[in-house]
């Protein structure tokens, strides 16, 4: 690696902002893990809410009402049935696997990769 690369890319992760910064961590889990985007909303409404009732000198509740503790019993295992007029016990079909994320994975990687070149390459 020569100096002027070393140099090229050491100014480009000093120039980028926090804020740029999270908007690339957002494309990064909309594009990996959407069901995780509520989540992160809700936590992120949760926390202006709060800084926007500090800020104005409203109260702000101290703890968050705690949640009733339910306990979830496993169900009940079922027991192997027999045929009628046999012997012979019915098992439970099994699965066939489906088929692998590898491709979709792949396919989803390769089109962050051409994405993040496009957007970040030296114009």
């Amino acid at each position: 690696m020569t100096d002027g690369a070393i140099y090229a890319a050491f100014s480009v992760a000093a120039a980028w902002a926090p804020l740029q910064w999270g908007a690339l961590l957002l494309v990064v889990v909309a594009v990996c893990a959407p069901r995780l985007l509520p989540v992160i909303g809700r936590a992120a409404g949760r926390l202006l809410r709060a800084e926007v009732r500090r800020r104005a000198g409203l109260k702000v509740p101290g703890s968050p009402r705690e949640e009733p503790v339910v306990d979830v019993l496993p169900p009940a295992r079922r027991e192997v049935g027999v045929r009628a007029g046999s012997g012979e016990a019915i098992h439970a079909r099994e699965r066939a696997a489906g088929p692998s994320p590898w491709g979709v994975l792949f396919v989803v990687g390769a089109a962050a990769a051409v994405l993040l070149w496009w957007l970040l390459r030296p114009r």
